[in-house]
């Protein structure tokens, strides 16, 4: 049976590793950067209850862009299909009408601004 997330937050900032450890999910999604890798190793070493995975992106593609391509990916392995998660929370992007669209068509219509980006609500 496929693992079930309630909520997963996708971090697009570069500088976020030291503050790794205040975001509350069930699974991290992180991009690769010197400073994001360290602490993502430090909180596996650390035995955190958190899922924390890097994944790369192209090092000229804006914040927004990296979200639009990482999300297909996020679904593919976490979504409907794979078990679920009901909370998508975005750190390091803001939300304009190409990523709302897109999260859109993954099933979520409730938005919420924060101040590091945004939340998405099934």
């Amino acid at each position: 049976m496929a693992e079930h997330f309630n909520k997963v937050s996708l971090v697009v900032d570069r500088d976020y590793g030291s503050r790794l450890e205040s975001l509350v999910a069930d699974l991290v999604l992180i991009i690769d950067s010197p400073a994001n890798r360290m602490a993502a190793q430090a909180h596996r070493q650390s035995g955190g209850a958190v899922v924390v995975t890097t994944f790369t992106s192209l090092a000229g593609d804006s914040a927004g862009t990296t979200c639009l391509t990482i999300l297909d990916m996020v679904e593919l392995h976490h979504g409907e299909y794979s078990g679920g998660y009901s909370v998508l929370e975005v750190v390091g992007a803001s939300l304009d009408e190409a990523l709302r669209s897109a999260i859109r068509k993954l099933g979520f219509f409730k938005f919420e601004l924060s101040e590091e980006g945004f939340r998405a609500s099934r």
